[in-house]
C-alpha cells in the first residue's frame, strides 16, 4: 500500500499469470475526515486520457446515513496511474442541519489549456429541486466556474460531448414526480444554453449518451431508454429532429452507450432480458436508425455500459446490472468484438472484491484504460491486448432442449449436426457445476431423476460456449 501526501490511499496488486498483458491495476481511496465524513465506497464513473499523456478520472464518493451524502471527486494521474492530485467537491449542503445531499458526476472531458469540464447533478433533497451541474476546473483541479441547469423538478446530465465550431451537447433526463423526460441541450463554450429540446418521445424516457456524427444533415445521435425499450434519436446541431427509432427485443431492454463509426454507422451497448436475467447487448444501426444486427452475450446478470471503437472492431465493458445487491460478488468485464459483433476475447475483472467497470477508452498506442468500482476504492486499469477467449459467449439457438419443465429426463437435439465434439454442463442456481459430459451425438437423452426440484442452468460448448439457458425440474 502506498499513501501519498494528499491522504490518498493507493492499492496495487502484482499482475502475474494472466494471458492478457495487464500493465497495471490500482485502486484509489481518500481520507475525507476534513469534511467530517468517512467514505463507504468510491465509484469510478468516467476516465479520459489527457494531453500530457496522463489520465483524469471522476468518481462518486458515497458516505453514511443511509447513503444520504454523495460527493464529486476528480483524480489526475500520470501515465503509470500515479496520483498528481485528487480533490473532492462538496456542494453547499449544510451537514449540521442534517441536509441530504446527492451530488453526481457522470462524465469528464478535457477542454482548452489543460482545463476540464465535469458534468452531473447537484441535489439537495430538502431545500429544493436538483439541478444539472457543469463544473469547469483547471489543470490542478481548482474550480473555475459552475453552471446549474434547472429544467424540471430534478435535472441530471449524463453525457457531454464537444462539437466542431465550439460549444457542447449535453443530454440526460428530468424527473418530474413520477415522470422521467429525456432532454438535449446545446451549450456555448461558457456553458450557457443556446437551445433545449424535450418532449420528443411521449413515454418515460432517460437519455444516457451522445454520438457526434456532424454530417450535413445529421449532427448527433443520443440513446437511452423509453419505458423498457431502447431508443435512438438523431438531431441536427441546430436542434431539429432528423429521426427517432425504438428497438424492442425483450420485456426489459436498456442502452447506456453509443458510438459513431464512419464505416459501420452507429453502435449501441446495453442489455436485454432472457429468462428473467439481463445479458449484455450490442446493437448496430445505420445512419437512418435501421437495425443492421444485434448480438447478445451470455453473461447472466450483466450489462454493457460502454462501447468504444478499435482498429478491427469494438470493445465493450460492463458489470453486474444491480451492483448494490451483493457488493462483494460483483464482477466486471472488458470484451473485444470483431466488426460483425462476434466475440473475440474477454478479460473478467475480479481482481478486487466488488469490482465492476463503468467506462474505458482505447488509447492511441492500442492500450486500454478502464475505470470502475471496487470495495477498496475506485480503480484504474491499463491493459494491452486481450487474448483470453474462454469467457465471452454468444446466445445462439443451436440446440433444442425438451421437455420444459421436465421431471425425469431431458432431450438435447442439435438443429444441425455438430461438426466436432461438444460438451454440456449443468449448473445450480448459484452457478456451481453439477454435471458435465463430452459427446459427439446430435441427439442425446439425459436423466435428471436424481436432481431435486428447482431451477438449473445449462451450457453447451464446442470450441467456445454456444448456448446457455434455464432448465426447470419438477
Amino acid at each position: 500500500m502506498k499513501i501519498n501526501a494528499l491522504g490518498l490511499f493507493i492499492f496495487l496488486i502484482p499482475i502475474l499469470g494472466y494471458t492478457q498483458s495487464i500493465q497495471w491495476l490500482k485502486t484509489y481511496s481518500i481520507d475525507t475526515s476534513s469534511i467530517g465524513q468517512i467514505g463507504i465506497y468510491s465509484m469510478g464513473m468516467d476516465v479520459t486520457p489527457t494531453s500530457d499523456n496522463g489520465f483524469i478520472a471522476v468518481s462518486r464518493e458515497v458516505y453514511p446515513n443511509a447513503l444520504s451524502y454523495q460527493f464529486i471527486r476528480a483524480t489526475k494521474t500520470n501515465r503509470e496511474g500515479e496520483v498528481e492530485w485528487s480533490k473532492i467537491y462538496p456542494s453547499n449542503i449544510n451537514f449540521s442541519a442534517n441536509g441530504l445531499g446527492w451530488d453526481e458526476v457522470s462524465a469528464v472531458i478535457e477542454v482548452e489549456n489543460g482545463n476540464f469540464l465535469m458534468a452531473g447533478a447537484e441535489m439537495n433533497f430538502i431545500s429544493g429541486p436538483g439541478k444539472g451541474l457543469l463544473m469547469k476546473i483547471n489543470a490542478m483541479g481548482d474550480t473555475l466556474w459552475k453552471k446549474r441547469y434547472e429544467l424540471g423538478e430534478d435535472t441530471r446530465i449524463n453525457s457531454i460531448k464537444p462539437i466542431s465550431g465550439g460549444g457542447y451537447i449535453i443530454t440526460g433526463f428530468i424527473e418530474n414526480g413520477d415522470t422521467l423526460e429525456a432532454y438535449i441541450s446545446r451549450l456555448d463554450e461558457n456553458g450557457n444554453i443556446l437551445w433545449v429540446e424535450k418532449d420528443f418521445l411521449s413515454e418515460h424516457t432517460v437519455a444516457y449518451d451522445i454520438a457526434i456524427v456532424d454530417k450535413s444533415k445529421l449532427g448527433f445521435v443520443i440513446t437511452g431508454m423509453v419505458d423498457d425499450n431502447i431508443f435512438a434519436l438523431a438531431m441536427t446541431l441546430e436542434g431539429r429532429k432528423a429521426w427517432s427509432k425504438k428497438y424492442n427485443f425483450s420485456p426489459n431492454d436498456a442502452a447506456y452507450s453509443i458510438r459513431y463509426d464512419s464505416e459501420d454507422g452507429l453502435l449501441i451497448a446495453g442489455s436485454t432480458e432472457i429468462d428473467d436475467q439481463l445479458h449484455p447487448l450490442i446493437l448496430k444501426v445505420d445512419l437512418n436508425g435501421n437495425e443492421v444486427w444485434k448480438k447478445t452475450l451470455v453473461m447472466p446478470g450483466h450489462e454493457a455500459t460502454t462501447i468504444r471503437l478499435t482498429p478491427n472492431g469494438y470493445l465493450i465493458s460492463g458489470s453486474f446490472a444491480d451492483i448494490y445487491k451483493n457488493l462483494t460478488e460483483n464482477t466486471g468485464f472488458l470484451s473485444k468484438m470483431d466488426r460483425e459483433g462476434d466475440p473475440v476475447s474477454t478479460l473478467v475483472l475480479n481482481q478486487f472484491d466488488g469490482m465492476n467497470a463503468s467506462d474505458h477508452e482505447v488509447l492511441e498506442d492500442g492500450t486500454i484504460i478502464v475505470t470502475g468500482m471496487t470495495l477498496d476504492g475506485f480503480f484504474l486499469l491499463r491493459t494491452g491486448e486481450i487474448t483470453n477467449n474462454n469467457n465471452l459467449i454468444l446466445i445462439d439457438d443451436v440446440v433444442d432442449i425438451f421437455p420444459q419443465p421436465a421431471k425425469h429426463q431431458i432431450t438435447v437435439k442439435w438443429r444441425n449436426a455438430p461438426s466436432s465434439a461438444w460438451r454440456i454442463e449443468l449448473l445450480n442456481s448459484n452457478g456451481q457445476l453439477l454435471q458435465a459430459q463430452k459427446l459427439r451425438d446430435s441427439i442425446k437423452v439425459f436423466s435428471i431423476r436424481d436432481l431435486p426440484t428447482g431451477t438449473y442452468f445449462y451450457r453447451i460448448f464446442t470450441d467456445k460456449l454456444l448456448q446457455t439457458g434455464k432448465l426447470i425440474k419438477q
